[in-house]
């Protein structure tokens, strides 16, 4: 008798090694499926984020242009006054000229679109009254990076107009 109740003890004391490694690999292969769909509903989220900004970005580049007529050659124009209408924060929103994907969705590259002579961003000036209109690009977040989807304000085709890249 005993025997019996010593073997009862023991095999009551606890889980085998092989109990605990099937528990250990569910655990991971739970934690990896949450992972993966985490990333990829944080790259929508960024994207979507992305998108909004723009959108947000042409309407105050067309309100700018309603007041002022005329549409901003920099982005201190609709930045800088607090007071009017097109007003966009520049803490709210970054403007860039690069090519790779920024680390946060509020980051847009802006691109002047204009008349001849519009070979370079710097030909587009005040001066020459040749401005007419911007596209706002924003980046997608999920596959491959890109900041080939845009929002246009004013006017970026026709005859002689160009939206120069540099």
């Amino acid at each position: 008798m005993n025997s019996s109740l010593l073997s009862k003890i023991r095999a009551s004391q606890g889980f085998t090694i092989v109990e605990l490694l099937v528990v250990i690999v569910i655990i991971g292969i739970l934690a990896s499926i949450t992972i993966v769909s985490y990333n990829g509903i944080t790259s929508r989220a960024n994207t979507a984020s992305a998108q909004s900004a723009a959108q947000s970005v042409a309407m105050k580049i067309e309100l700018f242009n309603a007041e002022t007529g005329r549409y901003p050659y920099l982005t201190s124009d609709f930045t800088s006054d607090s007071s009017q209408t097109y007003y966009v924060s520049p803490t709210s929103v970054l403007f860039t000229l690069t090519t790779t994907q920024p680390a946060t969705p509020s980051t847009l590259k802006v691109i002047k679109c204009g008349t001849t002579p519009n070979t370079t961003q710097a030909n587009i000036i005040s001066s020459n009254s040749n401005l007419t209109g911007l596209r706002i690009h924003y980046w997608t977040y999920s596959g491959t990076a890109s900041a080939d989807n845009y929002y246009v304000a004013g006017s970026d085709t026709g005859a002689g107009i160009a939206c120069p890249t540099s």
